[in-house]
């Protein structure tokens, strides 16, 4: 049995009983990103006013609201932008949580983005922050990877395993703004190298992570 991400087969493994040891089968991100998106070094990621991005469907259990407050705190003082891609049905909300908050100079709803477009957007920003709720997958996750931005996801979601905190991203409890403000912060006061080190490390990752390598895992899985 194979499942969707580790923290799914973690959960099972609680009840279940395997006859063969349960395997994780996650999704890959298109072998051609690694040779189109990687190829060339992406700036460094920045020591203060930083270019932060969140990608996903304005909805509810994606907790952006959460974000947007967390961001604007963690960041308060600096000339940090926000760009939110997406598009949902509460956008009107967060428009008015942004005005409200009088965040227009930083906080941005972009809507909707082309793929590959994304990519660039992605390698232009230092933090990616998605910290949905019940996540079984996320690609943009791995795809943010691989543009080296610094990853802030979801304990218990899709990618928990695949990052691994402090080393090539940070997890936080989804929803919990308190949390995602310390991780913020955090990744704030870590010294250039360290941001290198773990940007670097993000890439090595997703670079892995690819539509081959995860086919090449199901078979090796579906033959044993």
């Amino acid at each position: 049995i194979g499942f969707r991400s580790r923290a799914a087969m973690d959960v099972a493994k609680e009840y279940m009983r395997f006859k063969n040891p349960p395997f994780v089968c996650s999704s890959g991100i298109p072998d051609d990103y690694v040779e189109k998106y990687a190829v060339s070094g992406r700036p460094a990621i920045r020591d203060r006013d930083y270019k932060v991005i969140c990608v996903g469907r304005l909805v509810g259990y994606k907790n952006i609201d959460v974000t947007i407050s967390a961001v604007s705190t963690a960041f308060e003082g600096t000339d940090y932008s926000f760009d939110i891609v997406g598009v949902g049905p509460l956008e009107e909300q967060f428009k008015t949580q942004i005005k409200s908050g009088k965040l227009e100079q930083h906080v941005h709803l972009s809507g909707r983005m082309p793929r590959e477009q994304l990519q660039e957007k992605m390698r232009d920003s230092d933090i990616f922050v998605l910290i949905s709720s019940n996540e079984v997958f996320g690609m943009v996750y791995v795809e943010a990877m691989l543009q080296g931005c610094i990853v802030v996801a979801a304990k218990f979601s899709g990618v928990d395993g695949i990052i691994v905190d402090g080393e090539n991203g940070f997890l936080c409890e989804a929803g919990n703004e308190e949390e995602l403000k310390t991780v913020l912060k955090k990744i704030d006061s870590l010294s250039s190298e360290e941001k290198k080190r773990v940007s670097d490390a993000a890439v090595q990752t997703a670079m892995k992570q690819t539509e081959t390598n995860t086919a090449e895992c199901y078979l090796r899985n579906i033959k044993r």
